[in-house]
């Protein structure tokens, strides 16, 4: 994976040879991640293309037989709702189960769904605007923090900054000057804060 070494998944599990720096650690991280995604979707796809073929009775008999998750039982019956021509690259598999699973119209989904890639929600926000039939972002819902603040943390933030700066970041610098001014505007205020943060060392603390 990187000039110094690489990653083998094996049997057991996955194994470092050599060693990875950061930018390596984080590209083999989102690796996994979208490889679980896509793992999801193809499990419940398989399952619904077996109901489609063979009908439920035999389906389920299978699925009881091989002790297989009633969770992911229940995420395929919900993806099994979504039409091919209603999902995006940008939405995975937790977006469609949300919006699957939920007592909704045919044309509700497909809005939610639209809704879903215009806010760039995750799956756990789109789940809860439906329930509250509003948008609702990371910052009014609880979090996988563990505090219970709802405040996303910094690391994470930094996890979504490398994906998007190593997919989309020389594109954006390649791009016509207007589109640049754009993207700065967009980003003034992390700019903004960073400043805020350098200035912040010059007060002083309370002990």
């Amino acid at each position: 994976m990187g000039a110094r070494g690489f990653l083998s998944i094996t049997p057991k599990g996955v194994v470092l040879r050599g060693e990875l720096n950061e930018d390596e650690w984080i590209n083999a991280l989102l690796g996994v991640e979208r490889l679980n995604e896509k793992m999801q979707l193809a499990r419940a796809d398989i399952v619904n293309i077996g109901r489609n073929l063979h009908g439920d009775a035999f389906v389920d008999g299978v699925l009881e037989q091989l002790e297989f998750p009633l969770h992911d039982a229940h995420r395929a019956a919900a993806i099994a709702k979504i039409p091919w021509d209603a999902r995006t690259d940008k939405l995975g598999a937790e977006h469609y189960e949300a919006v699957g699973a939920a007592e909704l119209k045919p044309e509700e989904r497909r809005a939610w769904l639209e809704t879903a890639t215009e806010q760039d929600l995750t799956g756990l926000e789109l789940k809860r605007s439906i329930e509250a039939g509003k948008v609702i972002h990371a910052a009014s819902t609880e979090t996988s923090k563990g505090s219970g603040s709802g405040i996303v943390t910094i690391s994470f933030v930094l996890l979504h900054w490398h994906r998007w700066h190593r997919e989309a970041g020389a594109a954006v610098l390649a791009d016509t000057p207007e589109f640049r001014e754009r993207a700065l505007a967009e980003l003034q205020p992390i700019a903004s804060f960073i400043d805020a943060l350098r200035a912040s060392f010059d007060k002083p603390t309370l002990h």
